[in-house]
Formats: C-alpha cells, sequence, structure tokens
C-alpha cells in the first residue's frame, strides 16, 4: 500500500514520455479487448486491415513500455536524476525550458 502512495504523491515528477507510453499502451489493451469482444472501435471495411493495424499497434505499445525505464515512484525519479547527474543516462528527461 506504501508504494500506491509513494506512486500517488509522486505523479508531478514523471516524464512526459512515460505518460505518452502509459496511455498508449492503455489504448492498445482497450482496442484489443473490444475487438475480442465483437465491437470494432475504428469501422474499417477490409476486417484484416483492421485486425493487423491493431496488433501491431498494441504490440509495439507494449514493447516500448516494457522497455523503457518508467519511474514512478520518487526513489527511481532520485535515481534517474543521480544517474544524468552522473553522465550514466543518455535518455532525455523531457523538461521543458
Amino acid at each position: 500500500m506504501t508504494k500506491i502512495k509513494d506512486i500517488l504523491t509522486n505523479l508531478s515528477g514523471v516524464s512526459v514520455g512515460t505518460w505518452v507510453r502509459l496511455v498508449l499502451m492503455i489504448v492498445s489493451l482497450v482496442n484489443c479487448a473490444l475487438g475480442a469482444f465483437g465491437v470494432t472501435p475504428i469501422t474499417f471495411e477490409e476486417n484484416e486491415l483492421y485486425a493487423v493495424i491493431s496488433v501491431v499497434f498494441a504490440v509495439v505499445a507494449g514493447l516500448v513500455s516494457f522497455w523503457k525505464n518508467n519511474s514512478f515512484t520518487k526513489a527511481a525519479q532520485a535515481a534517474d536524476e543521480y544517474l544524468h547527474n552522473q553522465g550514466f543516462a543518455n535518455e532525455d528527461k523531457g523538461d521543458i525550458e
């Protein structure tokens, strides 16, 4: 329960890239679930094209969100900041200056 509290209190420090990956993963999962129940959220004449696009989107969003470092807790964000300050992190922090 303390991990959930940590995440909720540190949402302001989460990078834009993490939010984008999270939203894309949720959209792809909802899209796949709707397709599994026979509901087509985006209507196409060719069902095969829709199925291929949905699967590719779900796989890409899932792999990107799995591969990327998603720092939700304060400790993880502090570790990212430390690595960035030490020169070990090559990732853009997503800050707008």
